[in-house]
């Protein structure tokens, strides 16, 4: 090949690129969401109506930059967290993992925010459930704002 349709080519996978970056969205805090898998924090709670039942989220206080974040998960019966964590929606932050500590209540976690400069910071708590030890339920979503 020459240089010219090298050089074409290049243009040509740069340009669709970015065309299917555009149509990329991640969702957002303030986004419609869809009620069985998703919930916008609200005076620290939140609720899914999933197709395993009722699942209630409760931040035992607001969240804030690195301070400790208690989080409750109220659950049907029989069924527990299978693993958790939070990450930025606004801004890469990694994912912070939610701590269950052994002998203690099984759907109590624990964590921290990193600390961020923007000054509304989106974040998103995503978690699933199992029952027993089978795995049920693809990630469950709750969408929050921090603000500095």
């Amino acid at each position: 090949m020459n240089k010219k349709t090298i050089s074409g080519l290049v243009i040509l996978a740069t340009f669709l690129c970015l065309v299917l970056l555009s149509e990329y969205k991640q969702v957002g805090v303030n986004d419609v969401l869809n009620r069985d898998s998703a919930c916008r924090l609200q005076s620290n709670q939140c609720e899914i109506t999933s197709k395993y039942g009722a699942i209630s989220i409760n931040f035992k206080q607001m969240p804030i930059s690195e301070e400790m974040l208690s989080i409750v998960f109220s659950l049907p019966s029989g069924y527990q967290i299978n693993s958790a964590h939070i990450e930025g929606v606004n801004m890469y932050m990694g994912r912070t993992p939610v701590m269950f500590e052994q002998g203690k209540k099984i759907n109590e976690g624990t964590t921290f925010l990193g600390s961020c400069n923007i000054e509304e910071m989106q974040w998103q708590l995503q978690f699933t459930i199992k029952k027993g030890e089978e795995f049920v339920s693809s990630p469950f979503s709750v969408f929050f704002i921090t603000r500095n």
